[in-house]
């Protein structure tokens, strides 16, 4: 049973209340008039694309809690558990990360107001992964693919931003999972756009993306290096959890690459939970000394913090049943101050 639409879509009223929040941090204008791009070409009901882009009428999903053990995919968790072949793919990933980032600059030439809205964006698109029981891929696939049309894109209108977002989340969901829910799915129950308009402007955001759907994550980074060395569970979630949240601060992704957001939380969790350094086997293997993370893991030790005392927590939620890590190894306690990284840095 798909909950319902009010938990899953942030609707236009709650985006005006965002926008007012906002706004009276920026004292910036909401122009009506921004147009999200110009295409040449949508597919209409006649066209053989239309039947293409929508998902099977054959498929079903049932929706369940998002809890790590279920849920990362097994055709992922088998790839990186070959190690024969674990180093060639990790170095794959590498050579071709940099063009997947966002461009340093790319909300510039948005409103302020998108980019201060941006942490709502992602924690409402955390909440339907979750109530969906999308995987932590899919989540992450689908931030990449809303930078990269932020950065490719002369601008956005906000008024279309659940759209463009349920979208880029419904195209992730078609790439990364085996059983994706339907269209109907994402299209919410109190209105705001059809199926129709679902299905036009998914093939938009495919021509803004160029069809070019599969992109290294942070969460991809991260499986390997825990294949490689293998952490307890705790670590494991807590790891999992920090490079969720690096989805939220856009500078960070666009300032280090998705490897080494990866390496620093898996340093923060290991240190954290266990006392233990940069493994020797991670240096190697990675190619990232302890140097060279220290920058990205004193920005993801700072947004842990700041994020503690957001309202946004749909991230946070998400792990609460699968992860006591997240309770009791909180950035703000005793053992878990700012001076345990001077010691080691």
């Amino acid at each position: 049973m798909m909950p319902s639409g009010d938990l899953l879509f942030f609707s236009d009223q709650q985006l005006q209340v965002a926008c007012e929040v906002v706004l009276d941090m920026s004292g910036e204008e909401v122009s009506p008039d921004i147009v999200f791009m110009e295409t040449e070409d949508s597919p209409s009901e006649d066209d053989d694309q239309w039947s293409m882009l929508e998902s099977s009428p054959d498929s079903s999903h049932n929706s369940s809690s998002a809890e790590l053990d279920q849920d990362e995919s097994v055709s992922q968790e088998d790839l990186f558990s070959a190690s024969e072949y674990v180093e060639d793919i990790y170095w794959n990933l590498r050579a071709t990360e940099e063009r997947f980032r966002p461009k340093p600059g790319h909300m510039d030439h948005h409103p302020q107001t998108l980019k201060n809205i941006r942490p709502v964006t992602v924690d409402w698109l955390t909440r339907i992964t979750t109530n969906l029981g999308l995987d932590t891929e899919t989540l992450h696939l689908t931030i990449n693919y809303l930078d990269r049309i932020f950065s490719n894109c002369r601008s956005v209108n906000l008024q279309d931003l659940t759209l463009i977002g349920t979208t880029a989340l419904f195209i992730a969901a078609k790439h990364q999972s085996r059983n994706p829910p339907e269209a109907q799915e994402f299209v919410p129950q109190g209105g705001g756009y059809t199926k129709k308009e679902l299905i036009e402007m998914e093939w938009r955001l495919l021509k803004t993306l160029n069809f070019t759907l599969s992109a290294p994550t942070s969460n991809n980074f991260l499986h390997i290096f825990m294949s490689i060395c293998p952490v307890s569970e705790t670590t494991q979630n807590l790891a999992v959890f920090l490079a969720d949240l690096s989805l939220m601060d856009v500078d960070l992704l666009v300032r280090h690459d998705s490897s080494k957001v990866a390496a620093a939380a898996l340093f923060i969790a290991n240190y954290r939970v266990n006392r233990e350094n940069w493994p020797e086997d991670l240096e190697r293997f990675s190619g990232y000394s302890l140097e060279d993370i220290s920058e990205c893991v004193d920005t993801m030790y700072k947004l842990e913090l700041l994020h503690s005392e957001l309202p946004l927590q749909a991230i946070r939620t998400k792990f609460t049943k699968s992860m006591s890590a997240v309770q009791c190894c909180s950035p703000s306690s005793p053992v878990c101050t700012a001076s345990i990284y001077n010691s080691v840095f």
